[in-house]
């Protein structure tokens, strides 16, 4: 894997809620109506969409967004249909992070009823990768280590099936020294000491735009695997290829190769 790092972004993207839902608003959800499931994701560098789960007997939906952390969400659009199920905001500013909670509605005696609010996802408009993710926060040994992604960019991105686990911050330093030919001539024993483990998936995997998946990693040797870790690998998006690593205590990063 080349490490040939030209530019690195700092958006970064975790599964973090960074609103509240109005105070005022949650006495009124209502139980006849299904709260709807929200997943969203940058559409362009100043465009962000959202798409819902249809409810059965919605009459249309109340779409709210919330910019910056600890601020309330606010009604920001409202789908007069119930079989519409996506909305593209075009009025958000690149690079800025935003959050956003979606509701049902159907009118009984001239007024709304509600369902309850989704759940808030958070989006930031980039035409660059980004991405959320989670690993597990339990250190242990173990030839499996597994990585969540979401993916919030506007291009599918093509994880590849090879990549290293980095134990601890000495590791990371160790591995940037070496080139992609050093890594793969290298010894076992050589890489243990650096702590460095080559992991493999089965396949590569796609992830589409906002859809979520579980990569699944086994190296052949056990790792200490704790929140000093980083998985690297690298992956295509759009029509340019990327490294990428992601760790509990350092968070994510990537790199154009």
């Amino acid at each position: 894997m080349k490490k040939r790092i030209t530019w690195m972004i700092a958006l970064v993207m975790t599964f973090t809620v960074i609103a509240a839902i109005p105070a005022t608003e949650k006495a009124s959800a209502a139980d006849a109506l299904k709260k709807p499931t929200l997943t969203n994701h940058a559409a362009g560098k100043t465009s962000i969409k959202n798409t819902w789960t249809k409810v059965k007997g919605a009459e249309g939906y109340e779409v709210y967004r919330a910019t910056g952390k600890d601020k309330e969400l606010k009604r920001i659009k409202t789908i007069k249909s119930g079989k519409t199920v996506t909305w593209t905001d075009k009025k958000v500013k690149s690079g800025k992070a935003y959050s956003y909670a979606v509701r049902a509605y159907k009118m009984e005696d001239k007024e709304k009823v509600y369902s309850k609010f989704s759940a808030e996802e958070a989006a930031v408009p980039t035409n660059q990768p980004n991405w959320g993710y989670a690993l597990d926060k339990k250190a242990k040994t173990t030839k499996t280590l597994k990585l969540t992604i979401i993916n919030k960019g506007m291009y599918t991105m093509k994880i590849d099936a090879d990549g290293q686990y980095l134990k601890d911050a000495k590791a990371f330093r160790e591995w940037k020294k070496m080139s992609d030919e050093e890594l793969n001539s290298a010894e076992p024993g050589q890489m243990k000491a650096a702590g460095i483990a080559p992991v493999k998936m089965k396949k590569k995997v796609t992830v589409k735009p906002g859809k979520k998946v579980t990569l699944t990693y086994r190296s052949t040797v056990s790792v200490k695997y704790a929140k000093t870790g980083r998985i690297v690998s690298q992956f295509r998006s759009g029509s340019k290829n990327y490294g990428m690593w992601n760790s509990l205590n350092y968070g994510n990063s990537i790199w154009l190769r």
